[in-house]
């Protein structure tokens, strides 16, 4: 496991997903945990094909909540990747490699929203409560 981690946080930190004194990753084992609008809809076809919409949660409190830790298990049932606004994003697979591949597929996705939007030449608006 520790290799693992090794592995995948190395490959976060180079694919600017993580800073090198940020971001958290953590792993189910059995019932134990070790270690601007509502919504984001993909436009690129991977993350289309991936995600389809993923939500953004909004808390009081972003580290170590109360209120994270109850809305976002529930998220995550449903969704391979949630976004804690003003926190970063939490994604579930079977193994470390599934949720690093859709942390790195979202991190991508949001990357190409967010051109397409600074770049623009109609300067659009954000649809009401997506980005």
């Amino acid at each position: 496991m520790l290799e693992q981690y090794s592995r995948f946080g190395r490959e976060l930190f180079l694919q600017g997903v993580n800073s090198s004194h940020s971001g958290n990753m953590s792993v189910r084992a059995g019932d134990r945990i070790s270690m601007q609008g509502d919504g984001i809809v993909p436009i690129d076809t991977e993350g289309v094909y991936y995600f389809k919409t993923v939500p953004v949660i909004v808390t009081g409190l972003t580290v170590g909540s109360d209120e994270v830790a109850e809305k976002l298990p529930q998220l995550l049932q449903n969704y391979k990747a949630a976004i804690v606004r003003g926190h970063g994003s939490f994604a579930v697979g079977q193994m470390l490699e599934e949720a690093f591949q859709w942390t790195s597929s979202l991190e991508a996705s949001c990357k190409t929203l967010y051109l397409s939007r600074l770049l623009s030449p109609r300067g659009e608006e954000e649809e009401e409560g997506k980005w």
